[in-house]
């Protein structure tokens, strides 16, 4: 037996690992995002109160909060950790899915190309650590075509496969409602199947689109509370969401700006997609239809929404496409020819491990606010107020930590409700600030002095201060009224 051989069926397992280390590294490091505070805030209630909490404040179904509700008792914790595990383990689940799909559909090297693309995806990354939907809806999706395809190939029961493919497909939708941009096409393509039987199809056809009657009445309600899709304060159609929608499984949350990585990242999908595409028609690679609409679909969707001025042109929503648009980037790497597709691998590999090296930087941790809490902890005393950022997009996040590590509560006052600051410093008593670090200061010595002298006719003198490295670094500083000299 040669050594590539007796190596051989240590690649996968060996895929897993650094999936492993990846999505476990650092898995508690981060505060939580703002949608992770809401996730867990909107799991919390007695079971039979989350349906109406899900109506009134989410715009996803209630099938992950319910899960994530018994996740939290069961364990009878809150730490980042905790919570955040099972979308880690989700996480590694993708990572197989995409390897069994790659090989049903392209074969062994594609499938561990794939699978080492999705286990070093920024976007995995990104979604294996946080407490939300997108990862366990990713792995459904893939598991749900992998089977699809599995029963058309199955000699023996395809029935069990088709089984599994439907009860994955439900699984979907009733994780997100993005999960119909695959499972739609997924049941047309089966409907269209010769190899199975008619009645089988016609069950996975009814099933799929029974398991949609609930979610109607529940959608609409959700856009009658909020229009918007709790989605205020977030960008339509720049050029920039629209390059991260284009390259959505390399996008992750360290990357704000229309920067080289992202416009490779781009080109790369692009490439990938044409190439393959052109390969299928040389040599006709089975299911390629279905591959290529599950994973262009989303991306079309989203940006027509955009250019019609909808506020969702965000990768969360085409995170269904991702696997499916990694198996493609596999297929061109190994149907190209060596020094294109090593090219196309190169590109590839290099923005994702840049986008993972980000992420687990200090820099690139959400918003620290339970660093800031803490800090506020050690050093306040009783009647001490919190002036907190405002923000939608960070308010969640502050309350969330404030209400489990400050004893007793103090009172919170946002940013953006300037009558209530003005007052508040009016009034001279020691007030905490958490505000994003000045532009161009990168250290206390150089905040100091201009600090000090903006507070000096306020009345106010600088206490405790700290930076909080993230994403948006933060400024936690304690203002001290000045003691007034005696005459």
């Amino acid at each position: 037996m040669s050594r590539a051989s007796r190596l051989s069926p240590l690649a996968l397992p060996s895929i897993l690992v650094v999936a492993a280390v990846n999505f476990f590294w650092q898995l508690g490091s981060s505060s939580y995002y703002v949608d992770e505070a809401l996730s867990i805030e909107h799991a919390l209630p007695p079971l039979h109160d989350i349906d109406a909490v899900v109506r009134m404040s989410e715009s996803t179904p209630w099938t992950y909060f319910v899960g994530l509700h018994e996740w939290i008792y069961r364990t009878g914790s809150q730490a980042e950790w905790v919570l955040r595990l099972p979308s880690a383990l989700a996480g590694l689940g993708l990572v197989a899915a995409v390897y069994w799909l790659g090989r049903l559909l392209a074969g062994r090297s594609a499938a561990l190309i794939a699978a080492s693309l999705v286990a070093l995806s920024p976007l995995v990354l990104q979604y294996a650590q946080q407490v939300r939907v997108y990862v366990f809806l990713m792995l459904a999706v893939t598991v749900a075509v992998a089977a699809s395809v599995s029963a058309t190939r199955s000699t023996r029961r395809p029935g069990r496969w088709l089984l599994v493919a439907g009860a994955a497909s439900v699984l979907a939708t009733w994780l997100h409602y993005t999960g119909v941009f695959v499972i739609a096409p997924l049941a047309i393509w089966v409907g269209l199947q010769p190899g199975l039987r008619r009645s089988a199809r016609a069950a996975f056809i009814a099933t799929n689109a029974l398991a949609l009657i609930p979610l109607v009445p529940l959608y609409l309600d959700q856009r009658s509370h909020s229009p918007e899709g709790q989605l205020v304060g977030i960008p339509g159609l720049t050029w920039t969401t629209a390059a991260q929608v284009l390259g959505t499984p390399f996008d992750g949350r360290t990357i704000a700006e229309l920067d080289a990585f992202r416009v490779i990242g781009v080109l790369v999908i692009a490439t990938s997609v044409v190439a393959v595409t052109i390969v299928w028609r040389r040599r006709r690679l089975e299911s390629w239809g279905l591959l290529s609409i599950i994973a262009v679909a989303p991306l079309a969707a989203l940006l027509a929404l955009g250019i019609d001025g909808q506020h969702v042109v965000l990768t969360r929503y085409t995170a269904v496409a991702a696997p499916f648009l990694l198996i493609i980037l596999a297929i061109a790497v190994t149907r190209l020819p060596l020094r294109w597709g090593g090219a196309l691998a190169i590109a590839a590999l290099a923005v994702a491990i840049a986008g993972v090296v980000r992420t687990h930087q200090p820099s690139g941790y959400h918003l620290d606010a339970k660093g800031a809490i803490d800090f506020i902890q050690q050093h306040r005393r009783p009647n001490d107020t919190v002036i907190t950022p405002g923000s939608h997009g960070s308010e969640p996040q502050f309350n969330y930590y404030a209400a489990r590590r400050l004893r007793p509560l103090p009172r919170m006052v946002g940013g953006n409700n300037p009558q209530a600051v003005r007052a508040i410093l009016r009034a001279k008593q020691r007030t905490w600030t958490i505000t994003a670090r000045p532009a161009g200061a990168d250290t206390i010595a150089n905040i100091r002095p201009s600090l000090r002298r903006a507070l000096a006719p306020l009345g106010y003198d600088i206490g405790a201060i700290r930076l909080f490295p993230s994403l948006v670094p933060l400024l936690v500083t304690l203002l001290r009224p000045l003691r007034r000299r005696p005459a």
